[in-house]
């Protein structure tokens, strides 16, 4: 049988049932700034907690891989946006942020947030999840919160900065330069003594 549909021209033709072809891969510049370039997605939805959260809306550094997640109940516009807002008041304002092309981020409302405060968008390829590294770390999110939130229950909002924490402190995300030379998102200089 395996062997039929393998030679058959109309099988061969057809394809598989969910065969799409992923749009090519664009090349990226090297980033030389933190918090300059950042990846935004909505991951969700899950469970809904006491507070009504029920996806986040995720940034990660694209220099630093620093993450950032803020709870919300939809990933309404209005949603999104006061979220972004919530991140860029500690990261500040990036110059580009790259995400899919959910609803959510290219809505009217979000566009003219994105043009008000000068962020360029680019859009991430279509059916090829791998091109945003913010969907990477869905699923590591999403196992770190099961394996915290299996005494908890459904409180993972309530978990949720612990395991940014553990993440940008312990993870492998600073790449090229220690740790403890990170400052509010700037390179610091030790100061001599």
């Amino acid at each position: 049988m395996e062997q039929f549909v393998k030679t058959c021209d109309q099988c061969q033709r057809a394809g598989k049932p969910n065969d799409k072809k992923k749009a090519p891969l664009k090349l990226v510049p090297v980033i030389q700034e933190v918090f300059t370039k950042l990846n935004i997605d909505a991951c969700g939805p899950l469970p809904i907690t006491s507070k009504g959260n029920r996806y986040l809306i995720m940034a990660i550094c694209m220099s630093s891989k620093f993450p950032e997640a803020i709870p919300v109940s939809d990933i309404s516009s209005v949603s999104v946006t006061d979220a972004l807002l919530n991140i860029f008041s500690r990261m500040g304002f990036p110059r580009e942020i790259q995400c899919d092309q959910g609803t959510s981020f290219t809505s009217a409302l979000t566009t003219e947030y994105f043009e008000r405060f000068g962020i360029l968008v680019r859009h991430s390829s279509v059916y090829h999840p791998q091109s945003n590294p913010v969907e990477r770390f869905h699923r590591t999110l999403k196992r770190l919160l099961r394996i915290l939130c299996l005494d908890a229950g459904a409180e993972w909002d309530k978990h949720l900065p612990s395991i940014l924490l553990a993440r940008a402190r312990y993870g492998l995300y600073l790449t090229k330069v220690h740790r403890q030379s990170w400052c509010m998102g700037k390179i610091c200089k030790p100061q001599r003594r």
